[in-house]
Formats: C-alpha cells, sequence, structure tokens
C-alpha cells in the first residue's frame, strides 16, 4: 500500500511540473507514453493488493501483479539499452 501511494505522489507531482512547463500539460499526449501508463498501472494494483486481504483476492489477480512487476522491468531494460545516451526529443543531431 506504501508504495502505491509513493509511486501516486511521484506521478502527480510529475504531472504538476510538466504542467507548470513553458508548454503546459497535455495530458492525452502525457499518457502516451508507456512509462506513464505502467507507473499508473503499478500503483493501482499495488493500492489494490494493500487494501485488499490476500486470501480475499482471486486466483487471477496474479496475473495482473506479475504484470504489474514485468512492465516496469520492461521499461527499464528498453531505456537503459536503448534509450541512454540518446539524444533528446528536440535535439538535431547530424
Amino acid at each position: 500500500m506504501l508504495f502505491g501511494l509513493l509511486g501516486s505522489g511521484t506521478v502527480i507531482v510529475n504531472i504538476v511540473v510538466v504542467a507548470g512547463g513553458p508548454e503546459g500539460l497535455r495530458l492525452a499526449e502525457y499518457l502516451s507514453f508507456f512509462t506513464n501508463r505502467t507507473n499508473l498501472y503499478a500503483e493501482a494494483v499495488l493500492a489494490i493488493s494493500g487494501l485488499v486481504p490476500r486470501d480475499r483476492l482471486p486466483r487471477w489477480w496474479d496475473g495482473p501483479r506479475e504484470a504489474a512487476a514485468a512492465h516496469p522491468a520492461v521499461t527499464f531494460v528498453v531505456f537503459a539499452v536503448l534509450l541512454d545516451g540518446a539524444p533528446g526529443a528536440r535535439t538535431i543531431t547530424p
């Protein structure tokens, strides 16, 4: 439950920071990033898992919990392998 709330807090802070930028917040664009959707999904799964006792969760709940663990791992690997050191979105490269 704590990690779900902590993650939600970081997403809220990120939204506020993006909204305060020069271009403002375009929510559809913000949510189009896999990283942001993954964080929101993982936070929801963590919060629900923290609120409902383990023995009361249905057996199929293991699937969403596994996805909530796998998606951030995939995001990290893609960033670490492919995107780290890549130029930014508004950088012109020869």
